[in-house]
């Protein structure tokens, strides 16, 4: 007769039953020792997977960082005749006399990449200033006649605040030489403020990145100025339009700018915050290890490294969308939550530049129009193909701008804006531009 398999099953778990009851306390330390044992072997295999993790960040890290693409080193000339050469060689130099104090190199960098404004202005420069500016002007027209801007190391914190310095006086000198009823040599300085702060950033992070639009946006007000009230030829201005216009190409990509960025927080997490500009008296930047991470640094360093590169991979993704496409910031932070993660400002940030900087290149393209045919067109779409390549439309909502009579303006758009409206600066709102010449 065979005996049915569950019989034998249910033999066996009545014997187990009995031993355990015998000795209770003899199983209920074999069965905890047994789960301790798989959650040691769960925790070592995390932690060995989560220094996988940070080995693999931190070599691609390194990589970005070390490695300065041809696609970035390289953009169109933007002043004529083209010359051969570096433009980082002279634009360094031009640094070096203007900003003699401090080094200029990529040993420190800003920790805190939502901190936005604290900048040198042009209002505050002095006439000395602009003076000594005035000598390196040539130094940086050549820079720009050159194609290539490939520094011997990723630009730091002093080269940047070098950049702004000499940018601030260069704007500074566009507007007295407006004053001066000399507007080619103001607009001039204005395209050599920008060009500067494009080659910077180019190989930059968000710091550089952010001192690039506020560069835009100061030289966006003073060139409101110089168009409201002009002496400029329509050789003249055809030459602006142009200059503009290769400017517009060689500006740094969003997406580019994003990378480096999070390359420079993943490995300062990785390495402790080595390299890291601190302020004086300040407590510094510190990774904050919770029970999430079993109260280890690994695990934690890996949990911030993730979540720093799923937030610069999404933020990546929208900025290759048009920006009225992209989703409006609220002003907070990201979501993450941490200063070690690109911030979604930028987004606002970039689309209000694209804006400023094709308000000003319409505003070119109407004074141009006026100087050859002696008035103003009756719509932007007279303004194609001779003055611009296509009719021009908000980069912060997708809409046609608002024309009438040489005045132009725009709907702002949504998103958030008080970290690039200069309030108090010559021409606070630079959504409305009026051109116009000066009476003889």
């Amino acid at each position: 007769m065979t005996v049915p398999r569950w019989t034998s099953t249910v033999g066996a778990t009545t014997l187990m039953t009995a031993r355990i009851a015998k000795r209770p306390v003899r199983w209920i330390l074999a069965v905890f020792g047994t789960l301790m044992g798989l959650v040691a072997i769960f925790v070592v295999h995390t932690i060995h997977r989560s220094r996988l993790v940070l080995r693999e960040h931190l070599h691609a890290a390194t990589v970005i960082l070390e490695t300065f693409p041809p696609e970035a080193a390289r953009r169109p000339a933007i002043f004529e005749p083209e010359e051969e050469g570096n433009a980082w060689d002279l634009e360094d130099q031009v640094l070096g006399v203007i900003v003699p104090y401090g080094p200029r190199d990529p040993d420190l960098h800003d920790d805190n990449r939502l901190l936005l404004g604290g900048r040198t202005t042009y209002e505050s420069k002095e006439a000395s200033d602009v003076e000594q500016v005035e000598g390196q002007v040539d130094t940086l027209r050549h820079a720009l006649r050159r194609r290539t801007a490939l520094p011997r190391m990723r630009p730091g914190i002093f080269t940047d605040q070098a950049a702004m310095d000499v940018g601030g006086r260069l704007i500074a000198s566009a507007l007295r030489r407006h004053r001066e009823g000399n507007d080619l040599e103001a607009a001039v300085r204005l395209i050599l403020a920008i060009g500067l702060a494009e080659d910077v950033s180019r190989h930059g992070d968000y710091l550089h990145w952010h001192d690039l639009a506020a560069t835009e946006q100061r030289c966006a007000s003073v060139a409101s100025q110089v168009l409201s009230a002009h002496s400029l030829s329509a050789a003249d201005l055809g030459s602006w339009a142009t200059w503009m216009d290769r400017l517009k190409r060689a500006r740094p990509t969003l997406p580019s700018i994003i990378a480096i960025d999070s390359a420079l927080s993943r490995k300062d997490v990785i390495e402790d915050f080595a390299g890291i500009a601190v302020p004086l008296n300040a407590p510094g930047p510190y990774l904050a290890v919770t029970w999430r991470d079993l109260w280890s640094r690994t695990l934690a360093k890996s949990r911030s490294v993730l979540d720093t590169d799923r937030a610069a991979r999404a933020l990546s993704e929208q900025a290759r969308r048009p920006s009225w496409e992209r989703a409006p910031s609220d002003g907070s932070e990201s979501d993450v939550g941490s200063c070690y993660t690109p911030d979604v400002r930028i987004l606002d940030i970039d689309a209000a530049s694209e804006l400023y900087l094709l308000l000003w290149r319409v505003s070119i393209a109407l004074a141009w129009y006026e100087a050859e045919q002696g008035r103003f067109p009756e719509s932007l779409g007279q303004l194609v193909p001779r003055y611009l390549a296509k009719e021009p439309i908000s980069p912060r909502t997708g809409k046609a701008l608002v024309y009438e009579g040489g005045k132009l303006g725009t709907d702002p758009g949504p998103g958030t804006l008080e970290s690039i409206t200069e309030k108090d600066g010559p021409n606070p709102d630079l959504f409305r531009w009026e051109v116009g010449r000066t009476k003889p």
